[in-house]
């Protein structure tokens, strides 16, 4: 089975969130929407399915863009039904994951702990993770926004003593799919707070910081010129693979 390196992982800029999004029409679709409009380094892309899509993805893509998990289990070989497991990822040759979505918190009832246990699990040398914070509406209005992503932090990934690699992707909750977000400047700041608490700590292998939230292919351009901001996480927009490419192709 093919192997992917951690060096290929770290070149990861720009990831497709489809959620609950897709079909076996749809993958197909998808990746020759994409790959014909995407004419820059495949391996800087990661595509993150439904899981049960994800060896049809692996498939379509030949191996050349990175597939991600949605989310992943604290433990393995329990009675949970209904969860997956890194080790199950892992058996699909799938070394990277999302934890800590807001969705997953705000839907799923995920608290910090259940969070601080799989960035603990996956706190492996073979495997990333990307994970996700970022701070409500009502933080951001009372400019609070830097105390809320600064608790989230050290109730979760600061928490931890295991070396673990992973992007950090900064999502304001307010603003996924509501086609508002900060201003460049507000994402910036947050984003070299981020690396300043991080970089305190050696046992965290910061492989980038991602900006999420209502990034489009109209924003892209601007947000990417930005040496504070490594890539991006795209939700809504990432379903169109012409879109995504334009996107993508912002950091080319």
């Amino acid at each position: 089975m093919l192997k992917i390196s951690l060096a290929f992982l770290s070149m990861i800029r720009t990831v497709a969130n489809w959620k609950l999004n897709g079909s076996r029409t749809f993958c197909k679709q998808w990746f020759k929407d994409f790959t014909s409009h995407f004419s820059g380094d495949l391996s800087s892309i990661a595509v993150a399915p439904p899981a049960i899509y994800i060896p049809l993805c692996t498939e379509l893509s030949a191996h050349q863009i990175n597939i991600c998990a949605q989310n992943l289990d604290s433990l393995d070989g329990e009675a949970r039904t209904g969860e997956i497991s890194l080790e199950m990822l892992q058996d699909l040759n799938c070394n990277l994951s999302i934890i800590g979505h807001s969705e997953r918190r705000h839907l799923f009832g995920e608290t910090s702990n259940m969070i601080r246990d799989k960035l603990l699990k996956a706190a492996k040398p073979d495997f990333n993770a990307i994970y996700c914070i970022g701070e409500n509406l009502a933080d951001y209005e009372a400019k609070l926004s830097f105390e809320a992503i600064t608790e989230q932090l050290n109730s979760e990934l600061l928490s931890l003593s295991k070396n673990i690699n992973l992007f950090v992707a900064y999502e304001p909750i307010w603003a996924i799919g509501s086609g508002k977000l900060p201003s460049k400047n507000e994402i910036e700041l947050m984003h070299l707070h981020i690396k300043d608490l991080l970089l305190q700590h050696k046992h965290i292998n910061l492989l980038g910081i991602f900006y999420g939230g209502s990034v489009t292919e109209h924003n892209c351009i601007e947000l990417s010129q930005s040496d504070a901001i490594d890539g991006f996480l795209v939700g809504g927009a990432s379903l169109s693979g012409k879109s995504f490419a334009k996107i993508a192709s912002s950091f080319t």
